[in-house]
């Protein structure tokens, strides 16, 4: 009678579990689809609606903590993850100390920009041997986004680490499939193929409005800062946004269809050719691998040649004859089609730059490239503040910017005389001029950190050889850090939204602990003697 009370006393805790995990699942595939559609989420109310995504996300995060607290069911899963306490700490104390510089920087600011009179108001109450930042809002708002994204990564870590839907572990220990099966977290999956379809439709939607020659953002929108129209595809105001969005996905959608393909193998012997749901990957692959050289951007189809060399070798040397064909086919098909349609104006593009280099007059990339290493000297230890690189950089080009300062007349402002560059273009030194030395080395260690601890996680759950679709995964994050020395997807808050995403469901996926030991191979490795027979007698 006891028991029976206690059950009907828990009932109504799991259902509301069950209702938050549901809701926090709807907010995270809502936030894929949302981020890139929404132009790109650079305007002020997109990247509201991302902030009240992300922080929605955390209280749900934090009832659910509350209700495994409540009824301990987090102690009877003990493979619920394997971060090691060295790893946990460093993924989790990283970011709050970058998240406490920032708040020490608008907390201690300088001076507030204002934006009409283009002039400084400075605060003389700062404490000059402290963190100061030179553009209190723009901090302000940095802050923010930086918060949200934080919650956002822990919230669907959580999520995508959660081995039940319910409280109880029972579920999930019910069906253990094959140790022969390759093994990956269902809800990572999910993710991961949100994401391909998603980017597939908006590559789809990009080569139309390319070949419509449309100046408007998904025809609806005028960017404000560009009127080049080869500049924009889909809802990227910037190309090179767009190929650094696309080189993150494609070698996602080839993982997915590697894995699905093997899964369907092992559970499929005699199934016909042509079935599975990893035949509706071959075309969303080819679409992703299309889009970066129909950009046009150079740094874009660079990454791109540069991950085909890197993971060529890789698939040749663990592929079968059939899985090379087919992914060889895929491949030159895909960078035929590209070239045959636009791939001449990115070709045109990068031969220009390597022939006759960026030219100041003709470029803005080399003209912003001047002043930036006079910026990260005059803020080499604390930086000027983070997020405050457009106004720093509009007061160094313009010394006399504040002459006519007195004057609110828009029609006096002198900000016209030169370009008033957002962004570096370069992630590293804005970084740098931004956060100072310390708070560079804090982002840094946290995106390395991201990078190297599945690595480390894997070498303790897995035997050799490496994981093939982890690796990967991983090219495509690698590709996006080396695509941001020459570029800015870092400050676009919807592609550093998707790389923490993609940074989840991988650091997640590992961290399932024995369930996910065989996840990482979606090519099984030649079977044993034993195994073989085994599959005989089915």
């Amino acid at each position: 009678m006891k028991s029976s009370m206690q059950r009907k006393r828990r009932n109504p805790l799991k259902g509301l579990y069950w209702h938050l995990d549901r809701s926090s699942a709807c907010l995270i595939f809502f936030s894929v689809i949302f981020a890139p559609w929404a132009f790109a989420t650079v305007h002020p109310w997109s990247i509201l609606t991302l902030n009240f995504v992300s922080f929605g996300l955390g209280i749900l995060l934090t009832a659910k903590l509350l209700i495994r607290h409540r009824t301990r069911s987090s102690a009877s899963c003990s493979e619920r993850v394997v971060l090691g306490r060295a790893e946990a700490a460093l993924i989790t104390i990283l970011p709050v100390l970058i998240l406490l510089f920032i708040g020490m920087h608008y907390l201690n600011a300088r001076a507030t920009f204002d934006n009409e009179l283009l002039i400084f108001n400075f605060n003389p109450r700062y404490i000059s041997w402290l963190p100061a930042s030179y553009d209190k809002g723009l901090t302000a708002s940095l802050f923010a986004k930086y918060l949200a994204l934080a919650v956002f990564f822990w919230s669907t870590y959580d999520w995508i680490t959660d081995r039940q839907e319910s409280l109880s572990c029972k579920s999930s220990d019910r069906r253990q499939p094959s140790v022969n099966v390759p093994r990956m977290s269902p809800r990572a999956e999910k993710v991961l193929f949100l994401i391909c379809i998603n980017a597939s439709l908006i590559a789809l939607v990009s080569m139309l409005q390319k070949l419509d020659n449309s100046g408007k953002l998904l025809w609806i929108l005028e960017p404000s800062f560009t009127k080049d129209k080869n500049a924009i595809f889909g809802p990227f105001a910037y190309r090179g946004n767009a190929a650094t969005y696309f080189n993150l996905i494609w070698p996602i959608s080839l993982f997915l269809l590697l894995h699905k393909r093997a899964e369907f193998k092992f559970t499929h012997h005699a199934a016909r050719a042509g079935g599975g749901i990893h035949i509706l990957l071959y075309p969303l692959t080819l679409i992703l691998i299309l889009a970066p050289v129909l950009t046009t951007s150079r740094a874009g189809l660079i990454i791109l040649v540069l991950t085909l060399c890197v993971t060529t070798p890789r698939l040749i040397w663990t592929s079968n004859h059939r899985n090379i064909i087919a992914l060889t086919s895929l491949v030159i098909l895909g960078i035929s089609l590209s070239f045959l349609i636009f791939g001449s104006n990115s070709m045109t593009r990068l031969k220009s730059t390597i022939t006759t280099g960026f030219q100041a007059q003709k470029d803005s990339r080399m003209d912003i490239y001047r002043h930036l290493p006079d910026l990260a000297r005059d803020h080499l230890i604390f930086g000027s503040g983070p997020g405050t690189f457009s106004t720093i950089y509009l007061v160094h080009r313009k010394p006399a910017i504040n002459v006519l300062g007195w004057k609110a007349a828009k029609e006096h402002r002198n900000d016209r005389l030169v370009g008033w560059s957002a962004w570096a273009h370069c992630d590293p030194l804005e970084f740098l001029i931004t956060f100072g030395i310390l708070g560079t080395a804090l982002c840094l260690a946290w995106l390395l950190a991201l990078q190297f601890i599945p690595w480390l996680i894997a070498r303790r759950t897995t035997v050799p050889p490496p994981p093939i679709n982890f690796f990967l995964v991983q090219t495509g994050t690698w590709g996006f850090l080396l695509h941001s020395t020459v570029d800015f997807p870092f400050q676009v808050y919807s592609l550093f939204h998707i790389y923490l995403i993609v940074s989840a469901c991988i650091l997640g996926t590992i961290a399932r602990g024995s369930e996910s030991r065989r996840i990482l191979d979606p090519m099984p490795w030649p079977p044993s003697v034993t195994q073989k027979k085994e599959q005989g007698t089915r």
